[in-house]
């Protein structure tokens, strides 16, 4: 545990651009950003040569990670079958814990899919202990998303079991979020279920924990109306699926209300093949650069190792030949969860803003400066998901008064942007 660290000799991303120099941290949090040689003395210098200096990413949405699932824990890859015991729950969660720090990550949402209720109340408990440990890379689990229970139609579960949908009724919310405030961060409530939706949003706002949508075949009507009462976050926007309509009936659909809703934030997969870049370009001009959040969605085949075919309940998935994606085997073209990193997301996003890019609905994205790209994309990893989570006052920005949660990183380019990760700093400490 370090008192203090330097960090000299850096390209700093502060939310006002780029400051070659250096930055002193004290008891966690960044004291001073200069481009002078001002800081006090410490023992604990790092010179970083000229790298970059970032933000810690913060991905609201990812199932699990080498090895780990959320829901249903460490993956057996003899028996194809998940062991939920806790004591392994427990050390697959730090496997999973290692791998998001090493893909520069500070801060995760892990979310949940459709399972048994008490299941659902297991892992809610199973994380509570494990944040009781806090440790510092205990911290990097900010807490839960329940994505899949709540779900209602058949036509909209992608990888979700339908079999354990429910209403979100008020008996039932409350014993999922009485005591579990500080834990469950977000609540998937899709506005099909009508009135209990609705009062499902006031509930949920009531304790401080954001309401989305997503799964969803609502109509833009139904997405509006669940807007006045509390709906503010899109979840992974044109996967899901969630509904469109280019007639005006009801207002159109899902997708068109998010879109134009200024105050919903939209979560993206940034892998390219969940959502093809002309389409992300095109929600980000639409949407603004406040309100898009870059989100992985991977799961426990992510880093895992495995190479070919995997099971999930009932479902069989395949890892793809260039291991960049997961279909289901039966449903070649049905992709099953992401195989993305944050890091490797941070990167198609660099790329993608730096380069003229044809639209779908826009005729041309022409290419950002390097530093606008670079700023952008990092807002769109790390500052908007700490707007989102109302926790910007302290964490996503490279600035003074911040907590130290930070990325040193080479990015090159030889023909097309390339990041590796040299260190990940948590609460001003190296972890690696």
């Amino acid at each position: 545990m370090y008192s203090s660290l330097k960090i000299i000799n850096a390209n700093v991303v502060t939310p006002n651009g780029l400051l070659i120099g250096e930055v002193f941290i004290k008891d966690g949090i960044i004291e001073k950003i200069s481009d002078k040689v001002k800081h006090p003395s410490t023992d604990n210098i790092i010179d970083a040569k000229g790298r970059y200096l970032l933000p810690g990413f913060i991905d609201i949405h990812t199932n699990g990670s080498a090895g780990f699932d959320c829901t249903y824990g460490v993956y057996d890859t003899l028996n194809n079958t998940f062991d939920f015991d806790e004591n392994e729950y427990i050390t697959g969660l730090n496997k999973a814990v290692k791998s998001y720090i090493d893909a520069g990550c500070t801060k995760v949402i892990l979310s949940t899919i459709s399972a048994p209720f008490e299941q659902i109340l297991q892992v809610i408990n199973f994380i509570k202990n494990y944040k009781k440990k806090e440790t510092l890379i205990n911290n990097v689990i900010f807490g839960l998303m329940i994505e899949g229970s709540f779900i209602k139609e058949t036509a909209n579960a992608g990888a979700h079991n339908p079999d354990y949908f429910q209403c979100p009724e008020e008996k039932i919310l409350s014993e999922l979020l009485t005591g579990n405030e500080e834990i469950i961060k977000i609540v998937n409530i899709p506005p099909e279920w009508g009135e209990n939706s609705i009062n499902s949003y006031k509930i949920i706002n009531e304790k401080k924990i954001i309401a989305a949508a997503g799964h969803t075949c609502a109509s833009a009507y139904e997405i509006n109306k669940a807007v006045t009462y509390g709906l503010s976050l899109a979840i992974h926007l044109f996967n899901g699926p969630s509904y469109s309509s280019y007639k005006p009936f009801e207002g159109g659909g899902a997708i068109e209300a998010f879109l134009k809703a200024e105050n919903v934030f939209v979560e993206i997969i940034a892998d390219g093949l969940h959502v093809d870049k002309s389409y992300f370009l095109d929600a980000l001009k639409r949407k603004g650069n406040e309100k898009v959040i870059a989100i992985t969605d991977n799961m426990f085949v992510t880093g895992s190792g495995i190479k070919s075919e995997f099971r999930m309940g009932e479902k069989l998935g395949v890892v793809s030949d260039d291991f960049k994606y997961l279909y289901i085997k039966e449903k070649p073209n049905a992709l099953f969860g992401s195989n993305l990193k944050m890091n490797e997301a941070f990167v198609n996003l660099l790329n993608w803003l730096t380069s003229d890019t044809q639209g779908v609905w826009n005729k041309i994205h022409k290419a950002n400066k390097f530093e606008e790209a670079l700023m952008l994309t990092s807002k769109l990893c790390s500052g908007n998901p700490a707007d989102l989570l109302k926790i910007s006052d302290s964490y996503g920005s490279v600035a003074e008064g911040m907590h130290a949660d930070l990325i040193l990183a080479d990015i090159k380019y030889d023909k097309f942007y390339t990041m590796e990760i040299n260190k990940v700093i948590l609460n001003g400490n190296i972890i690696n």
